[in-house]
């Protein structure tokens, strides 16, 4: 049974420890970062703290540069740099090829579309039956049947509605 510690081992020795030693200390945070993606697919967890790692050993060799002096003395100092650019072209290929793999596994969302009234909030709907300050009321649109309009509704005591 591999174990997660044989795991991040494995990474590390894929990716290549770096000059000072910078992969092994940022695993754990790594691997911790990524834990989310162990739901999605099988080793997703995996391949995404490989990627991490492999910007992490980028980062850290970014300023070795190839060199020569009279055609005599010739240094690749870019060499490791470059396989880890293809190495991380790989891995996001692979991360790619999974996502797409179980994003094909899901069934697809299908309901049928279905309509419903809505709700209108409370400040736009007409006020209740004793209050008739609602641009429609008869008491604002000058009915005829409309009588004694400075006369609160029965009930008396001021008005019935508190924005009035």
């Amino acid at each position: 049974m591999t174990t997660v510690a044989d795991v991040k081992q494995r990474i590390i020795s894929e990716v290549g420890e770096t000059t000072p030693p910078t992969l092994a200390p940022a695993v754990d945070a790594v691997w911790d970062a990524w834990a989310d993606k162990s739901v999605i697919y099988p080793h997703m967890q995996e391949w995404w703290t490989k990627r991490s790692l492999i910007e992490i050993a980028r980062a850290t060799l970014n300023d070795q540069v190839d060199f020569a002096h009279d055609g005599a003395i010739s240094l690749k100092l870019d060499q490791r740099r470059q396989a880890l650019n293809d190495r991380y072209a790989e891995v996001c290929k692979v991360i790619a090829h999974f996502e797409d793999v179980s994003r094909a596994g899901r069934p697809p969302v299908i309901a049928p579309l279905a309509m419903a009234q809505l709700d209108t909030p409370p400040w736009c709907a007409p006020p209740p039956p004793p209050c008739y300050n609602y641009a429609l009321s008869p008491y604002f649109i000058g009915s005829p049947y409309r009588h004694n309009p400075g006369v609160a509704p029965v009930g008396g005591g001021g008005s019935p509605c508190p924005w009035l």
